[in-house]
């Protein structure tokens, strides 16, 4: 179920990426510090209990040092980088799931001066492998007799009417079981908690996707900002939205918090993600 990867794409990969940055494909302010993944892909299912390549991509402006890898919001794993005088670096790391499931891998990149990129994301899934059994009996054969006669018997058939009993039908009704589980808070994921942003009038919210035995109905999100007084106050709540991510209108020079719930299909709300705070300024 795996998509195979072979060294020749991912240095193509590698060139483009290192050639746009160079070109200024984005501003100055945006790659001073970014991770990609280039594998494994969005939505590819993979079996349980298989190790899974995840290489990723990192730019630093001061130079990358660590590569971290995170599961479902989890830290995983955090490997130094040899060499973090090189602005663009590749990197390979390795992570088996045990369990079957929906899963988020995030890749953060810090660099020399401890600074740490905003995560990227690809959602996986994992499978329970398929299993096949054959049984072979062994069966001996049989010997059959041959009849031996002194005289020719004569055999008169005698026909039998077979009149089959009226066939009949017992409807059965197939019994939903309730769904009373609540679904499992969201991870907010951009932007990172205690983050300073530049001015702008909108910002993106993001978050990491949950599942649930009936299904996602929608996501909430409640935003608060600090008022002149000094005090948290809403801003704003929103919802169901179905993706994983919306926009919110911010006004610069002013910190917000946010923070954003799941409810399933059933009609059963989550527990609210913990709050994550930012903050828009003046220039």
């Amino acid at each position: 179920m795996k998509k195979l990867f072979y060294p020749q794409i991912y240095n193509l990969i590698f060139s483009i990426l290192f050639i746009c940055i160079l070109s200024s494909c984005t501003t100055v302010g945006e790659v001073d510090l970014k991770a990609w993944i280039d594998a494994p892909m969005e939505n590819i299912t993979y079996s349980q209990n298989e190790p899974i390549e995840v290489f990723s991509h990192a730019y630093g402006k001061a130079g990358v040092a660590e590569i971290m890898l995170y599961i479902n919001g989890e830290p995983y794993r955090r490997d130094k980088i040899q060499g973090a005088e090189n602005e663009l670096v590749s990197f390979s790391q390795e992570w088996t799931p045990t369990q079957p499931g929906t899963y988020s891998i995030q890749i953060y990149a810090i660099d020399i001066n401890g600074e740490k990129s905003l995560p990227a994301n690809v959602v996986i899934k994992v499978a329970i492998p398929p299993t096949s059994t054959f049984t072979f009996t062994p069966t001996r054969p049989t010997e059959t007799p041959t009849p031996t006669f002194t005289d020719t018997p004569t055999f008169t058939p005698t026909p039998t009417i077979y009149n089959p009993p009226p066939a009949t039908y017992t409807p059965t009704t197939k019994v939903e079981s309730a769904d009373y589980d609540e679904p499992p808070a969201p991870v907010p994921a951009v932007p990172a908690n205690g983050v300073n942003l530049s001015c702008r009038s909108t910002q993106t919210l993001a978050w990491l996707p949950v599942s649930d035995p009936s299904g996602i109905q929608g996501y909430y999100v409640s935003v608060e900002k600090v008022s002149g007084g000094g005090d948290w106050v809403n801003e704003g709540s929103y919802g169901p939205i179905s993706g994983k991510q919306m926009d919110i209108s911010v006004d610069c020079g002013i910190k917000y918090r946010w923070r954003v719930m799941a409810k399933d299909g059933a009609g059963n709300s989550g527990n609210w993600s913990g709050k994550v705070e930012f903050t828009v300024l003046l220039d």
